[in-house]
């Protein structure tokens, strides 16, 4: 008798630990699950976490910055409409990037934080020198208004940055509510038309960032 009551008593021992490993599963999975949800509905998506904030100017339906790697769903405002002369963004954050042709322009608010603006961009020398005379370099000019005040001349692929004081800009456009920046080039390509590829587009340089600097 003692000794089927002592193997009963083992018996549940060994039958409560499988009941308790078997619930500590179970809310191990449970935690787990939520844990993933309130992740999910939580936190941003992969993109939005890397993606810049944009915001636009008081009064206006306007960003003081193009920047490729923005969410420009949540601005609800077409790139193309700030940086006009631009094409769809390519790319995904943190690299994305956008080409613009010969011309492009953008408003720039002159807000009481503006310091001065930043432009970031690259020049693809060896694929738009098919479209120049032999020997001559790639060219861009950037213009306050119709002031040129920076000129990048170049033989070689180059990425540039150019920095502009809100004194320069001042001087010639003053107090203005706004002004326009230009960033014009002295070629662009169809790369199609070169047997590049299928791109029909008419591509100068790439724009990775213009920005008020405050």
């Amino acid at each position: 008798m003692n000794h089927v009551a002592e193997q009963t008593v083992e018996e549940r021992k060994i039958d409560t630990r499988k009941k308790l490993f078997r619930w500590g599963w179970i809310l191990l999975i449970f935690v787990v699950y939520v844990t993933l949800v309130v992740y999910v509905n939580v936190s941003p998506s992969a993109n939005e976490s890397i993606s810049p904030a944009l915001s636009v100017v008081k009064g206006t339906d306007l960003p003081q910055v193009f920047n490729p790697n923005a969410n420009w769903k949540k601005l609800n405002i077409s790139s193309q409409k700030v940086l006009r002369g631009s094409y769809s963004i390519q790319g995904s954050p943190p690299n994305s990037y956008v080409w613009v042709g010969k011309n492009a322009s953008m408003t720039i608010f002159n807000t009481k934080t503006m310091n001065g603006i930043l432009i970031k961009g690259y020049i693809p020398f060896d694929v738009e020198k098919k479209g120049l005379p032999a020997n001559h370099a790639f060219m861009v000019k950037i213009l306050i208004n119709n002031s040129v005040i920076r000129t990048v001349t170049t033989k070689t692929d180059q990425s540039f940055t150019e920095q502009i004081s809100r004194g320069e800009i001042e001087k010639i456009c003053g107090k203005a509510a706004s002004f326009q920046l230009y960033i014009k080039s002295n070629v662009e390509i169809e790369p199609y038309k070169y047997g590049l590829n299928s791109d029909k587009r008419q591509l100068s340089l790439i724009i990775d960032y213009i920005g008020v600097q405050n």
